[in-house]
Parts: C-alpha cells; sequence; structure tokens
C-alpha cells in the first residue's frame, strides 16, 4: 500500500474539489469525516489559507481542540481520504468524538486504505507525545470497526452519539 499523509495545499484545490463532489453524492449525510469542514468553506483557499494561518499553533478543530489536518494521497497524488488528528480530548471529543476522525473516498473504499491511513495518524500522534488514542465509530460501521482494530483497538464500549445513533468506542495504546 503505497500513500503518504500531507497536509492540504492550494495545490490540491482540483482533486478535494472531486473528492467533495464523490463523498456528498454517495452518502447520505452532509458532512465529511475528518475533514474539517472543507464540505462548508465560503471557498476552497479560504479554507487552506486558515489551516495554514493557524498551523504555527495547531488548527482548531470544529470541537475547539488543536488538531492538525491531513489528506491521504496515493502514488499519482490522487486524494484517498481525509484524516484529522486531534491533539487533546475535550468532553464531547471523550465521550464520542475520539482524536482521530477520517473518511475514505467512496471510489477507493474496502481495498485497506483506511487501515493504512489510521497506522500513519497514529505515527503522528506518537510524535505529538500522545500514548493513548480514542477512535470512535458507528456501532453500524463494520468497515470503520474492522480498521480501527487492525490497527490495535480495543472496544472500550457503545454509548449514544450526538444524533441518537450507537457509537462505539476503541483504544489504541501506541
Amino acid at each position: 500500500m503505497n500513500i503518504h499523509l500531507q497536509k492540504p495545499t492550494l495545490d490540491h484545490e482540483a482533486e478535494i474539489r472531486m473528492y467533495v463532489e464523490e463523498f456528498l453524492a454517495a452518502a447520505d449525510k452532509r458532512q465529511i469525516p475528518g475533514a474539517g469542514g472543507v464540505e462548508d468553506a465560503s471557498s476552497y483557499s479560504e479554507w487552506v489559507l486558515a489551516k495554514d494561518k493557524l498551523e504555527y499553533r495547531g488548527n482548531i478543530s470544529e470541537d475547539g481542540v488543536l488538531a492538525t489536518q491531513f489528506i491521504a494521497l496515493d502514488t499519482e497524488d490522487r486524494i484517498i481520504g481525509f484524516i484529522q488528528l486531534r491533539h487533546r480530548l475535550n468532553e464531547s471529543l471523550r465521550n464520542i468524538g475520539g482524536h482521530i476522525s477520517y473518511s475514505i473516498r467512496p471510489s477507493e473504499r474496502r481495498k485497506g486504505y483506511g487501515s493504512e491511513m489510521l497506522r500513519l495518524c497514529l505515527g503522528e500522534a506518537a510524535k505529538l507525545n500522545i500514548t493513548s488514542v480514542l477512535v470512535t465509530c458507528d456501532a453500524t460501521n463494520a468497515g470503520s470497526e474492522k480498521v480501527i482494530r487492525t490497527n490495535g483497538g480495543i472496544l472500550e464500549n457503545t454509548c449514544i452519539g450526538k444524533t441518537g445513533s450507537l457509537k462505539k468506542r476503541f483504544w489504541i495504546h501506541l
């Protein structure tokens, strides 16, 4: 599996627009997990520049904590997924959201990319001295559960999410 994580730049605009279009066309929800709100940004360049401007302090996630935004690229610089690493947990993230949120391009699912993206992001978490990483998924999302378990996820419990759906909470010890 040959993918790498990179922070998004202005050069990725066309590819990210295609990703967002494909994701939203295939999804029953309007939010792209791990994408840092790119789907709602007034312009792509403003989204990237806002991330760059805050980079020296760390990006602030929608949950109000420092976060690093990555895209996963293949060898042809095609975006495979989004993944966001939150540097700490607030109450909401500790209960439901976790340290890491991610999504895979619909046409690239079930190819092992999710497991590799999470593995690479766990390496980034280790660089921040995060020793235990919380990753959650919808209880009905067997694909995400497999990705998390493949990377050493240990189920702690199942709880009710913000929308009333069941969420599984896994810890990965680094």
